[in-house]
Order: structure tokens, then C-alpha cells, then sequence
């Protein structure tokens, strides 16, 4: 949930979220990887840095 925060936190700032729905675009995620090193505790605060690395005619390539 919070990875999905992040990446439309990243359209809306952008502006790509209002050319989207002008468009009517829609984001399907094509391949997601997650590799957790510890667990967070309960309650315990975390940053969620999200990166726009790289972007081709059909794809946007997102780090998290």
C-alpha cells in the first residue's frame, strides 16, 4: 500500500496523473521485485523514496 502511495505521490506531483486521466490512460504494473532486509516494527516511521529512472515509448521504470 505504501509503494502505491508513493508511485501515484510521484504522478500527481508531476502533473502526469492529469495528462493520464485526459487520456485516459490506465497503470497496470508490469513486473514488481521487492526484496525486504528487516521487517519494521509496529508503528516504527520509514522513508519511501521513489525514483523515476527511466521511461521509453511504452514503459515508465520506477524505483522504489
Amino acid at each position: 500500500t505504501a509503494i502505491e502511495i508513493g508511485r501515484v505521490d510521484v504522478m500527481v506531483r508531476s502533473g502526469f496523473l492529469k495528462l493520464a486521466r485526459k487520456k485516459k490512460w490506465y497503470f497496470p504494473s508490469r513486473s514488481i521485485s521487492v526484496q525486504f532486509i528487516r521487517p519494521l516494527k509496529i508503528f516504527q516511521k520509514a522513508v519511501l523514496t521513489t525514483n523515476v529512472f527511466h521511461i521509453d515509448e511504452r514503459w515508465i521504470y520506477i524505483e522504489q
